[in-house]
């Protein structure tokens, strides 16, 4: 059965309604955290800022360009040594930056899950997501 576009926006009951918004919050998430480690700010994502899946992966390669750019210009020690300021829009812990890389990692796949479920349920299987084998 071939996925539809549509079929992302479908609303299923949970915290973050439809598999569109799953995706949307991921790369926001990542975007936020990886800004927040360099003491940027990020405004909240608007409802057009991803109106189609075009427009998500566009947003989805700046992200992770951003993403590979901030680590790429980490040495090693800088990767693994906990922040000694607090950047202003900072929540909870100052960490190293690994350790935020690891909470955007499983982040965003508590989401990949939470979308895997959410196809399922309205009938559409969802392909082998194992990274081992993608």
């Amino acid at each position: 059965m071939a996925l539809r576009e549509t079929i992302f926006r479908i609303f299923a009951a949970v915290v973050i309604p439809t598999v569109w918004k799953q995706l949307v919050h991921i790369l926001e998430v990542e975007e936020t955290w990886v800004l927040g480690l360099q003491d940027q700010s990020c405004t909240h994502w608007r409802e057009e800022d991803c109106a189609d899946l075009r427009a998500l992966l566009a947003n989805k390669a700046r992200v992770q360009s951003a993403t590979q750019d901030y680590l790429h210009g980490l040495s090693d020690m800088e990767l693994n040594r906990r922040l000694t300021e607090r950047p202003q829009q900072w929540v909870g812990e100052l960490r190293s930056p690994a350790f935020i890389i690891l909470h955007i990692v499983t982040h965003a796949f508590h989401h990949k899950g939470q979308v895997v479920a959410m196809l399922r349920t309205l009938g559409y299987p969802a392909p082998d997501t194992d990274l081992q084998r993608a």
